[in-house]
């Protein structure tokens, strides 16, 4: 057995590449099967699978509410709809700061969060807001994120 060990050592560069696609799978893993850990825009096109545009709010509260691993709709309804920060969209009311007004009213739920390399000690939220009109049907969703406290 003792034989053995000048033959099993593992060279500098072997333990360097198996740290290097460790740390690779590492990463990748965790956004290939955590759906909202993904991009912004892949998110939102995740939730728009499952609450397409004209899903009725109603509707788009039993499903919230049927995840047991979101929260509930927090805060209820938001009357005045979502405030969109980027760039304003025309067609949408502008707030005093210049950011649009998406929807007559909207919902918000918390749909997880995470630490990632770059946020190691800071755990992100990650949240949808669901714009609907007067009519009470879906017109838009947005992803947003942000530290917890």
């Amino acid at each position: 057995m003792m034989k053995c060990l000048p033959r099993c050592r593992l060279s500098f560069k072997f333990i360097l590449v198996l740290l290097l696609v460790g740390g690779v799978i590492a990463t990748v893993l965790p956004i290939i099967f955590v759906p909202y850990r993904r991009p912004r825009n892949m998110v939102r096109n995740y939730i728009l699978t499952l609450t397409p545009i004209g899903t009725s709010s109603d509707d788009v509260v039993e499903y919230i509410m049927s995840r047991d691993d979101w929260g509930n709709p927090i805060g209820g309804q938001f009357q005045g709809g979502v405030v969109y920060r980027g760039t304003p969209i025309p067609g949408w009311p502008l707030t005093p700061g210049g950011h649009s007004i998406v929807g007559a009213y909207s919902l918000r739920a918390h749909i997880g969060s995470y630490r990632s390399l770059q946020t190691l000690f800071i755990e992100l939220s990650v949240h949808v807001d669901w714009a609907f009109d007067a009519d009470g049907l879906l017109i838009d969703v947005f992803v947003g994120s942000g530290m917890m406290l």
